[in-house]
């Protein structure tokens, strides 16, 4: 009798919570998933970002470079110019 008593309260009140306190878990379980996604996604596009960047000033280095190098020819012209 004790046992069956014992069995019946387990069934009607200790399942039905631990059944509860489960589906609790899942949802930030859920979230957490979801927020993970969105976080390696960002990461995705700030490496492209940084990419981009990195190129854009190779770019910019190569034609300061080039910039100089005509201004100092051009210098040297004018330097000769006025020299010679």
């Amino acid at each position: 009798m004790k046992i069956q008593m014992l069995k019946t309260a387990v069934e009607e009140i200790i399942i039905p919570e631990l059944d509860k306190i489960k589906s609790n878990l899942c949802e930030p379980h859920l979230a957490l998933e979801i927020t993970n996604e969105r976080i390696s996604y960002i990461f995705t596009l700030l490496n492209d970002l940084s990419r981009r960047i990195d190129e854009t000033n190779k770019r910019i280095d190569e034609i300061n470079n080039r910039l100089n190098r005509r201004l100092d020819e051009t210098h040297n012209r004018i330097s000769n110019l006025t020299h010679s």
